[in-house]
This record gives C-alpha cells, structure tokens and sequence, in this order.
C-alpha cells in the first residue's frame, strides 16, 4: 500500500490536466450487491463517453445509463457539450428548497484547496470557486447541484438529491474528469455526508475510477452503496464477472472523511501486487485486499463524483460532497 497516511486529512489543488469521462456498471439490479451476487454476462450499460459498448441486456436493453437512453454528451470528449438535462426516468429533478444556493468566493480569496498547497495532490475541488463542473470537466444529468447550507468548508457543497422514482428505469447524474498520466498509485478523498440513503432494494454508485483506454482491457474500481452498506467492487464491463469487495461503514447524517487508497501495477515494468485499503475518518476500514485489473489495462484514470449509476425503484437519495481530491503517483 502506498506510503501515504500523512496525506489522510489534506488535499491539494486543481492541476489543469485533460478531458472528462465516465463510470460504468454492468449490473441492471443493484440489489444484487447487498448479497454479493454479481452480474452475468452482458456487455455494459456505459454511463461513458468514452466507450460505446452501452448494450447491457441486463439494464432493460436501454443505451444509457442516464436514464434509458437522451443522454447530449458526458464529455467533451464525445463531441458534446459536456451537459446533459435528462432528470432520469421521467421524473422531476430535484427540489430541495431547504438549501441554500451556493456563495461563490470572490478572486483572490482563499478556498479550501488553495489553503491545502503542497501535499502532492493532482486535484482538487471543493465547490467554492465556480459553479458545475467546478473543476471537473463534465456535468451530466439533472441531480447535481451547489449548495451553502451545510458544507465540509464553507461555503459550498455539492449536492446529489435523487427523488423518488417509481419506475424501474436506470439513471444517472455524475461529475467527471480524466487525466492523462499512467499511475501505479491513486489516493481518491472525499468528505460526504449521507444524509437520506434510499431505503428499497435498489442501489447506487456514488464515485469511482474508470480505466478505459484499452478497449480490450477495460476496467474500473467504484463505490457502491446498497441496503446501506457501501463497498469497492471491481468491474470489467462485461466479462468476467464483477469482483464485490469487504463492506464498510460511512456514518450517516454526519461528514466524514473516505480515502480510498489504491496499488496498481508498476509503470516502468516492476512488479507489485496490486491491492487497495479505505479509510473512514482516518481509520482503516478492514483489511487491505488484492485487486485484479486486467492484463494491458490503460492505467490512466477518469475520476467520476455523483451518481454514476442507480437503478429504480428508488425511495430517492440525498448525498453531500465537498473537497473531492486525486493524488495519482
């Protein structure tokens, strides 16, 4: 594991690298999570703009994870505009007005990421400077907004409120960015703030890593929350099966703070095991467990931050996020 505990409460600055791009899921049922079964075949239900291969069968035949299809571009990277007003399944989007909207700092001032220089971070963002992406290059989807009701460091938050939705459909509303530098070792940070979690069977990705260069190697490491329990899986977006890991505990209705601390094969050709650990609140959450990217895998990371995939019917989610950090080494 990565020399990097120092690291556990400090992130760093925006280093202006690349495009946007996005996480999958090769599961149409997220309930399946909760009991560790993992998907079957299919090829993936792409939340991406980077790949095309958006034909899971097991995700009620749609071609986008967004909400079944009507997605105008996750990214740049596809042509578009980065920006897309699907608000999912059919429904509304979201409607929180006990929020405050967000208060955007003035030039010169000092934001949270600026306040955390020199501790070997390639980004940062804490949502108190511009408004969406605020730092990430792309914004998809209808549930994501900036708040100044209840952030980690003032001003700003990010909110994802999901309401309820009835059908059955997929949806997805999600921030992201892709870097263009190979990395043996990732430390993704996040504070959150699980303030409503959706009480039926279905699930939620809620951030994660897409490794997608390699159209023959694709692989990615996310976060899954499902029947309250979140964990990491491994997914390689079709075959073979999806890897569930050890669930963890993130306290709910309060800020934490969730460091996912990753090993990846040596890029100059050495060899290591790779494995990954996750802190909650500074404290190792289980043990350290082995990861199984593919042979030949790209190991230049999208970062995504959001609803990167839930399944429906949904009781709705409400999740705070602030001072969302990647260190890549």
């Amino acid at each position: 594991m990565i020399a990097v505990r120092s690291l556990a409460r400090y992130r760093l600055i925006v280093v202006p690298l690349l495009a946007g791009g996005v996480l999958h899921c090769t599961t149409g049922d997220l309930d399946s999570l909760g009991s560790g079964v993992t998907d079957e075949g299919g090829t993936d239900a792409a939340m991406s703009a980077g790949d095309s291969d958006a034909s899971d069968a097991s995700v009620h035949g749609g071609s986008d994870a967004t909400s079944g299809g009507n997605d105008a571009a996750t990214s740049p990277a596809d042509g578009g505009t980065g920006t897309n007003t699907d608000g999912g399944a059919g429904d509304a989007g979201p409607s929180s007005p006990d929020d405050a909207p967000p208060t955007f700092l003035d030039a010169g001032v000092m934001d949270w990421c600026s306040e955390h220089l020199g501790l070997g971070y390639t980004f940062c963002a804490d949502f108190d400077e511009t408004p969406l992406p605020a730092g990430f290059t792309a914004s998809d989807g209808a549930f994501l907004s900036q708040t100044s009701s209840s952030a980690s460091s003032g001003p700003n938050d990010l909110l994802l409120y999901v309401p309820t939705q009835s059908s059955s459909a997929v949806f997805g509303s999600k921030l992201s960015r892709a870097f263009d530098m190979p990395t043996s070792s990732v430390v993704l940070a996040f504070d959150i703030d699980p303030e409503d979690l959706n009480d039926t069977a279905a699930g939620l990705l809620f951030a994660g890593l897409d490794f997608l260069g390699n159209a023959n190697a694709k692989y990615s490491v996310r976060l899954a929350w499902n029947s309250g329990a979140p964990r990491l899986e491994e997914s390689f977006l079709g075959t073979p099966s999806d890897i569930p890991h050890q669930n963890f505990t993130i306290p709910l209705q309060t800020w934490s703070h969730v460091e996912v601390d990753i090993t990846l094969p040596q890029t100059d050709g050495g060899t290591t095991t790779p494995t990954f650990s996750i802190l909650v609140n500074g404290i190792v959450q289980g043990t350290s467990e082995t990861l199984s990217p593919p042979a030949g895998f790209d190991q230049r990371p999208t970062l995504l931050v959001g609803a990167v995939y839930g399944t429906g019917p949904t009781s709705g989610w409400t999740l705070r996020y602030d001072n969302v950090t990647l260190g890549l080494h």
